[in-house]
């Protein structure tokens, strides 16, 4: 990891995009979960993960911006955190280590971390002590499937995001 801070430390780091517009603009309506499209599409997920390495990205974001417990809920899947979050990094890994065999330099994958999709307390029902849960779960996956770094992102309030970081430094320090 000192190699990755080191270089964060000496010039701009290019990241893929957004890949649930890239979903989207691919046919991929918003009604789906985009996270489980890691299990049921994997080869779509692979396809632009490939791409941004092509244009040139550095670090690839899992897709499981929102692969924790509360957001899969909606779906049904609630019980496939695990799951989702390992297969979005494996596909992630995959297409950094095909990237390798073909042309030199590094690439690495980054855990993508989104909001939980719900309210939290005091403005919400959901208690902190359970966001930070919702959020361990979902990194301990991240990290278990071998992530080289975290990435929290587009979190609508400071107390989730701080939810978050706790959870990650428990979980995955």
């Amino acid at each position: 990891m000192a190699q990755l801070s080191d270089i964060f430390a000496s010039r701009p780091v290019l990241v893929d995009g957004a890949m649930g517009t890239v979903l989207y603009a691919r046919g991929v309506f918003i009604n789906r979960c985009y996270d489980e499209l890691n299990l049921t599409d994997p080869g779509l997920i692979l396809s632009i993960h490939e791409e941004y390495l092509q244009a040139g990205a550095e670090i690839l974001e899992t897709n499981t911006f929102g692969a924790n417990r509360f957001r899969l809920s909606r779906h049904g899947l609630a019980g496939k955190v695990a799951d989702i979050n390992a297969a979005g990094v494996r596909l992630a890994r995959q297409a950094v280590d095909h990237l390798k065999d073909k042309q030199a330099g590094d690439a690495w994958v980054a855990g993508a971390i989104g909001p939980l999709g719900v309210r939290l307390e005091p403005l919400g029902k959901t208690g902190l002590d359970e966001a930070r849960a919702a959020f361990a779960e979902q990194i301990r996956a991240l990290a278990a499937a071998g992530v080289d770094l975290l990435i929290i992102e587009t979190m609508p309030a400071l107390n989730e995001a701080q939810q978050a970081l706790e959870a990650a430094r428990e979980a995955a320090p």
